[in-house]
């Protein structure tokens, strides 16, 4: 169990606001240690718990833990799904971080599997020089792919307020502020998943395709 420490808060590197404080463990200050000790509690035991994210690292942190669980489905809104984003003056790896990419590399050579991604900034994106779909495609060469990935660009009518991700209808991240990552994370919330899923699922409908790949 994660001990509690009156010097540092649930989230180290960034000031959280008074919601967000008083939202299950963010109302409570941990060390960056019991920080991670708290997600890995919270993967492990597949519990509910509230989790404050609101540092690029730890949300690069909190997705990879989110594709380690995933079982069938990740579904992911971003804006243009960054391999790296700038912070306090430090280009930090996101989707182009090496952990992640095992991780989704993982998840993916699972039989059935099925990850979905709506871009909401499509001009911002290219699909040819992706770390993503680079690991894809080379585990389409290596006839290693046994699940699907479709990637298509947000209708302008059908946008979803917020950038967030699903897995399985059991686990999300939602960004509630798109400008530093700031977001809140649940493992075990198939309620709030499932409304995010119907979200998803209702814009990606209308999406235009950009890449897809099937086993």
């Amino acid at each position: 169990m994660a001990t509690m420490s009156s010097t540092t808060q649930i989230d180290p590197l960034d000031d959280l606001s008074e919601t967000e404080d008083q939202i299950t463990s963010s109302k409570y200050c941990l060390s960056e240690e019991d920080y991670v000790a708290l997600i890995e509690g919270a993967v492990r035991e597949r519990r509910f718990e509230v989790i404050s994210n609101g540092k690029a690292r730890h949300a690069v942190f909190i997705i990879t833990k989110m594709f380690s669980i995933a079982d069938r489905t990740v579904e992911i809104y971003s804006g243009k799904l960054a391999a790296t984003v700038s912070h306090n003056d430090d280009v930090v790896a996101v989707y182009g971080a090496e952990d992640l990419l095992k991780a989704v590399c993982h998840f993916l050579k699972q039989e059935g599997t099925s990850l979905s991604i709506l871009v909401e900034n499509a001009h911002e994106f290219n699909p040819d020089d992706h770390p993503i779909v680079q690991k894809v495609n080379h585990l389409k060469k290596a006839n290693k792919l046994h699940g699907k990935v479709s990637i298509r660009a947000a209708a302008q009518e059908q946008r979803p307020p917020n950038h967030f991700m699903v897995v399985d209808r059991v686990a999300y991240r939602e960004e509630n502020d798109h400008s530093n990552a700031r977001a809140l994370a649940n493992f075990c919330d198939p309620i709030k998943s499932s409304r995010l899923s119907k979200s998803f699922q209702d814009a990606f409908s209308k999406g235009r395709e950009v890449y897809c790949v099937c086993a």
